[in-house]
C-alpha cells in the first residue's frame, strides 16, 4: 500500500499522467479548463471556443492568443466562461501548444492542446442498409 501510495505521489508530481480533460489551473480568479474543437485543417481560421471561468476581468484589459509562436485572431468574449478565437496555419500532423496571455499579466499554457490535420480526404460511408 505504501509503494502505492508513494508510486502514484511520484507519477502525479511528474506529470506523466492526467485525469480527464485538461486544464492550466487556477490563476487570480481565471480557470481555463477546454479547446473545442482540438483539431483543424492546416490552413488555419478554424473557429475555436476556449472554455473556463473569470473571464469577465479579462476583458478590460484584453488577450492575445498563440499557438506556439503564430498568433491566433481574437474574436470575442462569450459571457465570463467563453472565448472565440480562429487558429493560424499550420504543419500537417503537428500539435501546438496554445499560449494567452492576458493584458493583467496572466499567462496560461495549453500543451498539446490542437493537432493540425488533413481535412481534404472528405467522407467515406462505413455500411448501407435497406430501409422498409
Amino acid at each position: 500500500m505504501t509503494v502505492i501510495s508513494k508510486l502514484s505521489t511520484l507519477v502525479l508530481a511528474l506529470g506523466l499522467f492526467s485525469f480527464g480533460t485538461f486544464s492550466c489551473g487556477e490563476e487570480k480568479g481565471l480557470r481555463i479548463t477546454s479547446v473545442t474543437p482540438d483539431t483543424g485543417p492546416t490552413s488555419g481560421r478554424t473557429l475555436i471556443t476556449i472554455g473556463g471561468s473569470g473571464f469577465q476581468k479579462a476583458k478590460s484589459v484584453g488577450v492575445t492568443v498563440y499557438f506556439n509562436k503564430k498568433k491566433a485572431d481574437f474574436l470575442r468574449f462569450e459571457g465570463d466562461d467563453k472565448m472565440l478565437i480562429r487558429s493560424p496555419p499550420g504543419v500537417l500532423g503537428k500539435t501546438a501548444d496554445i499560449h494567452i496571455i492576458f493584458g493583467d499579466g496572466r499567462e496560461h499554457t495549453f500543451k498539446n492542446a490542437f493537432k493540425y490535420v488533413d481535412l481534404k480526404g472528405g467522407f467515406g460511408i462505413d455500411a448501407l442498409a435497406p430501409t422498409k
